[in-house]
């Protein structure tokens, strides 16, 4: 008997187990084409702290800086910079990126992915000897809003992207406004993969003539992009999460928006 109830209660804690697995797989994958995100109009709070923000950015006497009334930031740090090496790892870039904007308050609470890039030097010795190993002078670190999973990009650069060297901060470019949502109760099934890909091979040459062929293996993934204060869900095809040479294809109709 005892084997009996334990033999039971090992199968009911298995099956628990994967009821809790299963929903938050369920969880995680909450991307839902016809729920859009729509942001706000004004981020009143950050212009009141604008001396505040101002104050923490600054890293010299000589710097231009501006909040507008929708809650944009603008920075940049105007003194010359001796571009000192920087020898940090992307998660390094990425630590102290997040610890700049902490302590001006900006830091995201919200969902976001991030995307590292390097700007480098090489030095060539002109007597022909071979080129110096790249090092890096300054770091760009761009943060994407994410809603149901999935990037939003709009039209007014939403987002945050920061430019730092040895020196500190270089430049802030700083949007994150709130985001509700919307339903597009009107639209049916989305398009697949597969058919976003393929109008991006039918419309290379309308786009691109014969200058260059399409991107091999692109990436394809989901993300929103909002024009003109409409969001739109999308079929993204790029050569990376970066959005490089990205394509943003609507996931209803099939057009290129982007």
């Amino acid at each position: 008997m005892n084997c009996c109830k334990r033999f039971l209660s090992i199968v009911l804690l298995t099956v628990l187990i994967v009821s809790l697995l299963t929903g938050c797989q369920k969880d995680a994958d909450t991307f839902d084409p016809h729920t859009v995100p729509v942001f706000s109009t004004a981020s009143v709070d950050l212009k009141a702290k604008s001396d505040q923000i101002a104050e923490k950015l600054d890293q010299s006497d000589y710097c231009s800086f501006g909040i507008d009334d929708m809650g944009a930031i603008t920075y940049r740090r105007l003194d010359s910079s001796d571009d000192q090496p920087m020898e940090l790892t992307d998660e390094e870039a990425l630590q102290q990126a997040k610890e700049y904007l902490k302590k001006a308050g900006l830091l995201p609470e919200d969902a976001y992915h991030t995307d590292v890039r390097r700007v480098s030097r090489t030095a060539i010795d002109l007597n022909g000897s071979e080129a110096a190993q790249p090092e890096t002078t300054s770091i760009e670190v761009r943060f994407y809003r994410v809603f149901n999973g999935v990037d939003v990009i709009s039209d007014q650069e939403d987002g945050i992207l920061l430019s730092f060297d040895a020196q500190g901060i270089r430049s802030l470019q700083y949007l994150w406004r709130k985001i509700d949502s919307s339903e597009i109760a009107e639209k049916t099934d989305p398009i697949s993969s597969e058919d976003a890909h393929q109008i991006y091979l039918d419309q290379w040459d309308t786009r691109h003539g014969t200058c260059c062929e399409p991107t091999e293996n692109p990436e394809i993934f989901n993300a929103y992009i909002q024009l003109n204060g409409v969001s739109r869900p999308c079929w993204v095809i790029a050569e990376d999460r970066a959005y490089t040479n990205a394509w943003f294809i609507d996931m209803f109709t099939g057009e290129v928006l982007f």
